[in-house]
């Protein structure tokens, strides 16, 4: 059942949500980098107690805490940091607005909603990829979406029902139109971000590189003739490592022609389990979650995600809501319905004896390593969660993440300096 919470709990919200925003706006948006985070953490920090988070994302960079507050607000990451809402600046796209370019924080992004089912080649018309320019020997590098320097291109969605959602992650990339593979080839490396969820609820992420390599002499098309292998999980063993499939991860590979070019090219997809926790004990979780203290036990990792009623939550008339911690599936500031109800368990590989799957946060998190340190300290580098190299070409280098309604969306910052593929 799903428990709507009143307009004035819903307008209480969002008018503190924009209050922080406008107060904390000047000096989030004036660093000097593109790991510069500058108060931008501050602001995701007052915005997730109001949605129910039980613990806030820390995050090392800007593009990343942009997305986050995309995924709690369900909001388009461009209008988060664009001039419309502002006024400050103009970010890709935004031609003709007689702005001053957000140089220091300039991105490009991408978002698609929810599809029922995996996607295939035919729904690509019908989907937003972000864009990149792929040249050997360079890291790949992100350019707008109609950039006659574009030729390689990735589509993040969530597809599936509730309870059993997919990130699917297809790789449109140009340049490759060989139609035949040579045994032992290196076709690519994808590094995707997961995480491990343990017993008591907690996650343990993970850098999982997943490596395509051709098996026989043949064409492309022929079944069976590409293998996929994963490393980067601890308790899954390296010789040999785990095929993709033991861990749950789909793969494909074609040949054909897209929407971005007619000529047939290679067209890479991959079907990734998925991990959202909500609330297993509402009342413990409800207790804990205005302390900062919330027991992943109690609450999950994800209770945002369920439309968790907010500690400080009242009801309409003015008592406190005695219901704090409990999921109301709907999204405490927009007021949409969550899309989800049930807890995405992953994939329980049998070497490993617990799930695996992506988290909706855009990974990585902020580290001791990756934490932007104050000035005058030399920033510390930072990585992409997404990475393709396709043919030996770096390909591909972005954040992907997704809202409490979903919607999948994809960053990648443009100025310097840039994370790393790992």
């Amino acid at each position: 059942m799903r428990i709507r919470v009143g307009y004035s709990a819903i307008s209480r919200i969002v008018g503190v949500a924009t209050t922080a925003w406008l107060c904390g706006i000047g000096s989030a948006w004036a660093g000097g980098g593109g790991n510069d985070t500058g108060g931008a953490q501050g602001i995701l920090n007052g915005i997730c107690p109001l949605v129910g988070a039980s613990s806030c994302p820390q995050l090392p960079t800007v593009t990343q805490i942009i997305l986050a507050i995309s995924d709690f607000q369900n909001t388009p990451p461009d209008f988060v940091r664009g001039p419309l809402y502002f006024n400050l600046c103009s970010v890709p796209g935004n031609a003709g607005l007689n702005l001053p370019l957000c140089s220091e924080f300039n991105a490009v992004t991408t978002v698609n909603p929810r599809a029922p089912s995996a996607i295939a080649l035919t729904d690509l018309p019908n989907l937003t990829p972000l864009a990149f320019q792929a040249v050997s020997g360079q890291a790949a590098t992100p350019v707008a979406l109609d950039s006659p320097l574009a030729n390689s291109f990735v589509y993040p969605v969530l597809s599936g029902p509730d309870g059993r959602h997919t990130l699917n992650v297809v790789f449109d990339y140009i340049p490759w139109t060989s139609k035949s593979f040579v045994k032992g080839q290196a076709v690519g490396s994808f590094t995707f971000p997961l995480v491990m969820l343990n017993s008591d609820n907690s996650e343990t992420p993970v850098t999982a590189t997943l490596n395509l390599a051709a098996t026989c002499n043949g064409a492309v098309s022929a079944p069976g003739c590409l293998a996929g292998t994963v490393t980067g999980i601890p308790g899954t063993g390296t010789n040999p490592p785990p095929s993709a499939a033991q861990l749950g991860i789909q793969f494909g590979f074609q040949l054909a022609a897209s929407t971005n070019s007619s000529t047939p090219h290679a067209i890479i997809t991959f079907q990734l389990p998925v991990i959202v926790t909500g609330p297993a004990n509402p009342t413990k979780c409800g207790a804990a979650i205005g302390s900062g203290t919330a027991d992943p036990a109690d609450c999950g990792t994800d209770p945002a995600y369920f439309g968790v009623i907010p500690a400080g939550a009242t009801l309409p008339n003015g008592n406190p809501n005695p219901n704090v911690g409990s999921p109301t599936f709907i999204n405490q500031i927009s007021g949409q319905a969550t899309a989800f109800t049930k807890n995405d368990l992953g994939f329980t590989p049998n070497s490993l004896g617990l799930p695996i799957g992506v988290s909706p946060t855009p990974a990585p998190l902020c580290t001791s390593a990756t934490c932007p340190a104050p000035p005058p300290a030399t920033p510390p580098a930072t990585f992409f969660g997404f990475c393709a190299t396709i043919g030996g070409t770096p390909a591909v280098g972005t954040f992907v993440s997704w809202g409490t309604d979903a919607t999948a969306y994809a960053s990648s910052p443009v100025s310097a300096p840039l994370p790393q593929c790992p």
